[in-house]
């Protein structure tokens, strides 16, 4: 019978040739998608499914949400936690907690709409230098092979900087946004990766543009005018779409809804644009129209960013919009 248990301490400590490690990260994506085994079975298949995730509608739970491309990379990770006795020797009492502080080269515009992330945990991958996307092994049995759900680490965010440049340092003026990973375990001992394809490149996952929906001039009856515009921070300059793309998005499909909960619909007769106005003319069914009640709030629902990617606009999302009758 053996005297010791260091047979049972821990497991082999043989290396595996030409495996990897964490390289320079290159893209942050935030939120709660988890890639099935089908979804990463291979390079090509796991980019498509990270596309895909990325050109989701706001408010879907499997949408992630990608950063713009890092342009620098500090290391914030807090230092362990010590002590010792009198005569030693010195123990670690924790391990310091994972943390990185990235700097982005931005503009008001993103940085106020980074600031929705500010003081939020969430969860969070991370695409490398070598094209590995790192997340961690979800699950109980974590290292079930090939059939764990591969997620973003929980990290605590912050989003801060953007202020005024002094002309003589070129980290003036710069967005920070810091990525401290809440867990020691799952960055360590559950983090895992899978490779993009080597053709990937962090510019091609990229964050949508809200575009808002207004009524400019109050309708006529059934018959409602739409304008379709991008918000930004400089006074009287929101971006109209009009040009680029109303006539491919008129001839999608809007739907309509009604009641407290927007859960009975509203027929849309027609959908067409106003070239003087520069909006969108939408015609819902006049005799459901005319049955609903003084003053009824109508939800307006656009086309989804899937739709809009499959006619070739990308990088947009179309707010639903309230209308009153």
């Amino acid at each position: 019978m053996s005297t010791t248990l260091c047979g049972f301490v821990g497991g082999n400590t043989g290396g595996v040739l030409c495996d990897t490690k964490r390289k320079t990260p290159k893209k942050i994506f935030l939120g709660s998608k988890e890639f099935s085994s089908s979804e990463y079975a291979d390079p090509d298949t796991l980019a498509a499914a990270i596309l895909t995730a990325c050109n989701l509608n706001n408010g879907n739970s499997a949408k992630l949400f990608p950063l713009q491309e890092i342009y620098e990379v500090a290391v914030t990770t807090e230092a362990d936690t010590k002590g010792k006795l009198a005569l030693g020797p010195e123990r670690r009492l924790r391990k310091g907690k994972p943390s990185y502080t990235y700097s982005f080269e931005t503009n008001l515009y993103q940085y106020q709409k980074y600031l929705a992330w500010d003081d939020k945990v969430v969860p969070a991958f991370t695409l490398d230098s070598a094209n590995n996307f790192w997340g961690y092994r979800a699950g109980a049995a974590a290292y079930t092979v090939n059939t764990s759900n591969f997620k973003g680490e929980q990290v605590y965010v912050t989003v801060s900087g953007n202020g005024f440049e002094d002309g003589n340092a070129a980290t003036t003026g710069i967005c920070t946004i810091s990525i401290s990973y809440l867990s020691v375990e799952d960055f360590e001992k559950r983090g895992t990766y899978a490779t993009l394809p080597a053709t990937t490149s962090a510019g091609d996952f990229n964050g949508l543009k809200d575009v808002m929906l207004y009524e400019p001039q109050a309708h006529a009856s059934n018959v409602y005018k739409i304008k379709m515009v991008i918000p930004i921070s400089k006074l009287a300059s929101d971006l109209d779409i009009y040009d680029d793309h109303a006539a491919a998005i008129a001839a999608m499909t809007f739907t309509a809804f009604t009641g407290a909960t927007y859960g009975s619909s509203l027929t849309i007769t027609s959908v067409a644009v106003d070239a003087t106005l520069k909006a969108l003319t939408v015609t819902f069914d006049s005799t459901a129209f005319t049955a609903l009640s003084a003053a009824t709030k109508i939800k307006l629902v656009p086309p989804t960013v899937a739709t809009l990617v499959a006619a070739g606009i990308t990088g947009l999302e179309l707010a639903s919009v309230i209308v009153v009758k």
